[in-house]
């Protein structure tokens, strides 16, 4: 699968899971192989920006653990 995309669609969440950072955001990304797929997006994220695969913190676990999922993020280039 590509790691590169353009952001469809995205929303900032103010509620959820106590053991999520919030606010976040979520929206769906268009792969460059035609993959619409929902995800964590990161940074300033607009409708049309260019965007890649990386791997971030969205929260905290039992025992302080970092929860740690694919986040995509404004590309670098």
């Amino acid at each position: 699968m590509p790691r590169r995309g353009l952001v469809y669609s995205f929303s900032i969440v103010h509620a959820g899971a106590q053991s999520w950072h919030k606010p976040f955001t979520v929206g769906y990304v268009d792969l460059e192989n035609g993959v619409r797929l929902f995800a964590h997006l990161r940074g300033a994220i607009e409708i049309g920006a260019q965007v890649e695969l990386g791997r971030g913190v969205v929260g905290v676990a039992a025992g302080d653990a970092s929860m740690v999922t694919f986040i995509f993020e404004a590309a670098t280039s």
